[in-house]
């Protein structure tokens, strides 16, 4: 088995140079960088916030959560849209951001350390999964109180998960 990666989140602000630098190069949208960033500052923050390693199925894992956390049940959609549809496209990700000295690894990381690292089911089914059960705490919450909006949550998921009444 393969040594797990690790990486470290440098101190610097998100919307630096260096995402730009990667995404120019890349002709990746700047988001999947930022999500990336994001996940990595979550994973993180679930420690403590301390400076220290992150092993590649831990990023992905917060990945999931960070993209439905920011983008809701359209976290599949826009995931896709920005390319983001595998561990190993974060793992891409992460490299292009240390090649820019955004982030930094340890010599035993490898790049193929994200490959399949989350299993079969693999990252966007995961998302697809966690957005769904999102939407669903959603109809729930509608179900719990009074829509004061004047439209239906309920009915908006119903439609978006294509379910008749």
């Amino acid at each position: 088995m393969a040594d797990p990666v690790s990486i470290s989140v440098a101190v610097e602000p998100a919307e630096d140079e260096k995402l730009r630098v990667c995404a120019e190069k890349s002709g990746r949208p700047l988001e999947a960088y930022r999500l990336v960033l994001r996940a990595l500052d979550r994973a993180l923050t679930t420690a403590g916030g301390k400076r220290r390693h992150v092993e590649a199925e831990e990023l992905c894992r917060s990945l999931v959560e960070e993209a439905v956390d920011s983008y809701g049940f359209l976290a599949p959609l826009t995931l896709t849209e920005i390319g983001v549809v595998t561990c190993r496209r974060v793992g891409q990700l992460v490299y292009e951001l240390v090649a820019e000295d955004r982030l930094q690894t340890s010599t035993k990381d490898r790049r193929e350390h994200f490959d399949d690292v989350l299993g079969p089911v693999g990252l966007l089914a995961r998302v697809t999964i966690a957005a769904r059960e999102h939407l669903s705490r959603l109809v729930l919450l509608e179900k719990r109180c009074d829509c004061e909006a004047g439209y239906s949550v309920g009915g908006l998921a119903k439609k978006l998960l294509g379910e008749t009444s």
